[in-house]
């Protein structure tokens, strides 16, 4: 076997040592990011285009990245050595079907039968859907936001360049942008059908809520009693959270 035999298997080896439902969920994700890149180019082609000069200020938290990729690589390295990170859940239904044994061997062949079904076909269909939902959210909100996208808040010297965006999904949430980012992991847990991969979105929900707290606050610095208004009548994620 020469070199590029043993690349191929290994790649081979490694594409198939994905569940499907995950596949289909990292190709949603790389989607995600390359949308996430075309804005921050647009922005950037924004600013030059109308001459604007801007203020940055930090609001953008790389740890939500570092930490989610960790936890979904750590999930995948166990499923390539087939580990499953619920193999514990997975005893204690085990053992719970084998009790049902002293009843009925019928009673615990159709709860073998709903629980195959649940694992291998109903989550995974929901976790995509979820995820779709996610990501067509955040196009929503980057077609509203049009080439004024930054991860960071932006205040611009020319006040004719400020404005506060209240049309579209804004009209309906403030920060779909996050809300679309929890979806997405939320998805991606759902349909890997991993516990270990519930603290993605989890994570994700905490950080995103801290900095839609301290956007906020820029944003009615900035915008004062017009972004008080909005923010009174337009929840923040759709719970109505203050």
């Amino acid at each position: 076997m020469n070199i590029l035999e043993l690349i191929i298997e290994s790649l081979e080896y490694l594409y198939y040592g994905i569940p499907i439902p995950l596949r289909v969920a990292y190709f949603l994700w790389l989607v995600f990011i390359s949308l996430y890149w075309y804005a921050s180019k647009h922005d950037e082609y924004n600013s030059k285009l109308i001459s604007a000069e801007k203020e940055e200020k930090i609001n953008f938290n790389i740890s939500f990245q570092l930490v989610g990729v960790s936890i979904v690589l750590l999930n995948q390295l166990l499923l390539w050595f087939d580990i499953n990170p619920n193999d514990i859940i997975n005893t204690k239904i085990s053992d719970d079907v084998a009790i049902l044994n002293n009843i009925s061997s019928n009673v615990q062949e159709k709860y073998e039968d709903k629980y195959i079904f649940l694992i291998t076909y109903l989550l995974p269909s929901i976790g995509l859907i979820i995820m779709f939902y996610g990501l067509r959210m955040a196009a929503l909100a980057r077609a509203v936001i049009n080439g004024y996208w930054n991860p960071n808040i932006v205040i611009y010297t020319d006040k004719n360049n400020q404005k506060l965006k209240t049309n579209g999904i804004y009209s309906r949430l403030r920060h779909p942008i996050y809300v679309s980012q929890f979806l997405l992991a939320f998805g991606t847990a759902i349909a890997g059908t991993s516990y270990l991969l519930l603290l993605f979105p989890l994570i994700i929900a905490l950080i995103n809520l801290r900095r839609a707290r301290n956007e906020d606050k820029e944003l009615e610095q900035i915008f004062g009693s017009e972004f008080t208004k909005y923010k009174d009548s337009v929840s923040s994620c759709g719970l109505y959270i203050r």
